[in-house]
C-alpha cells in the first residue's frame, strides 16, 4: 500500500510538471529564463509554440534558451522570428548581432545594427552593440564614438559606460577610464566587475593602494569573482609579497583559473612553501 501510495504521489507530481509546461504563461516562461532554467524555458517555449506561434518574447526566449546549449544557429533562427513579429525588439536585435560578432561576422553585425539605426535611433542599446562590433573590427574611434551615443541618449546606461571605460583604459585615458568606473559605481555601488576595473585603472595609474582597495572591493561583492583575486594576487606580486600573492592566486585557481595555476608554478612560489 505504501508503495502504490508513493506511485501515486510521484505520477501526480510528473503530471503537475507536464501541466506546468503545457500550460506556461510568457510570465512563467520569464521567471524560468531569470533562473536560468533552460532546459525547462525550452519545454515551455516549444509547447507554448503549438499553441499561439505569434509571441515574440516566446521565440527570444526559445533563443536565449538555444543559445545556453551554444546552438547559435537555432538561436539566431528563434531571434529572427521574434523580430519578424515586432521588428522593434531591440534585445532580439542585439542578441543577432552578438551571435554574428562571436563567430567572426563582425561587419554583418554592422550592416544589421546601422539598418536598424536608421529606423530606431533613439536606442542607446544599438549604439553600445555597434561600438563592440567596431571595437572588434579594430575601429576604436568608431566603438568610441558610439560607446559615447548611447550615453547620451542613457547616461545611466552601465553596460556602455563600462565598454567606454575599458577602451579608455586600452589608450591609457587613464583618468577619463577612473571617471567612467566611479560613475558606475555612483549608480550601482555594489558592482564587483566597476571595482575591479576600476582597481586595474588604479593599477596602470601607479596608484596602487587605491587598486588593492578596489580588488578587495570587488571581492567583497562577489565572493566568487576569479579575475578579482587574481588581480589583487598580480598586485602583491608585483610588490615582491610572495605569501599574499600566493594566497590569492591559490583561491583563483581554486574558482578555476587556469592562469592562476600556471602562475603558482614559478620556482619562486613554490620556495616560499617550503
Amino acid at each position: 500500500m505504501r508503495q502504490l501510495k508513493y506511485f501515486i504521489i510521484v505520477l501526480s507530481a510528473l503530471l503537475t510538471a507536464c501541466s506546468n509546461i503545457e500550460n506556461a504563461t510568457t510570465e512563467d516562461i520569464k521567471k524560468e529564463c531569470e533562473k536560468q532554467n533552460w532546459e525547462k524555458v525550452k519545454l515551455m517555449c516549444e509547447a507554448y509554440i503549438k499553441k499561439d506561434n505569434k509571441n515574440p518574447i516566446v521565440f527570444k526566449s526559445l533563443g536565449d534558451a538555444y543559445l545556453s546549449k551554444k546552438d547559435t544557429a537555432f538561436a539566431q533562427y528563434s531571434y529572427q522570428k521574434a523580430i519578424e513579429l515586432d521588428s522593434s525588439y531591440i534585445d532580439a536585435i542585439v542578441a543577432i548581432a552578438e551571435i554574428q560578432m562571436n563567430s567572426k561576422s563582425s561587419s554583418s553585425a554592422i550592416s544589421m545594427l546601422l539598418s536598424n539605426i536608421e529606423k530606431m535611433p533613439e536606442e542607446p542599446q544599438l549604439y553600445n552593440a555597434l561600438g563592440c562590433a567596431f571595437r572588434i573590427e579594430g575601429n576604436d574611434n568608431e566603438a568610441q564614438f558610439n560607446f559615447e551615443k548611447a550615453l547620451s541618449i542613457d547616461p545611466n546606461y552601465i553596460v556602455a559606460r563600462r565598454n567606454l571605460g575599458v577602451l579608455q583604459m586600452s589608450h591609457y585615458e587613464l583618468d577619463d577610464a577612473i571617471l567612467n568606473f566611479q560613475t558606475i559605481l555612483d549608480i550601482e555601488p555594489k558592482s564587483a566587475i566597476a571595482h575591479n576595473y576600476l582597481g586595474l585603472a588604479y593599477a596602470l595609474n601607479k596608484n596602487n593602494k587605491e587598486a588593492e582597495v578596489e580588488f578587495k572591493n570587488a571581492i567583497k561583492c562577489d565572493l566568487k569573482y576569479v579575475d578579482a583575486y587574481e588581480n589583487l594576487g598580480y598586485h602583491y606580486d608585483q610588490q615582491n609579497n610572495l605569501t599574499l600573492a600566493k594566497k590569492f592566486y591559490e583561491k583563483a585557481a581554486k574558482l578555476g583559473s587556469e592562469n592562476a595555476k600556471n602562475l603558482l608554478k614559478n620556482k619562486k612560489f613554490k620556495e616560499k612553501g617550503k
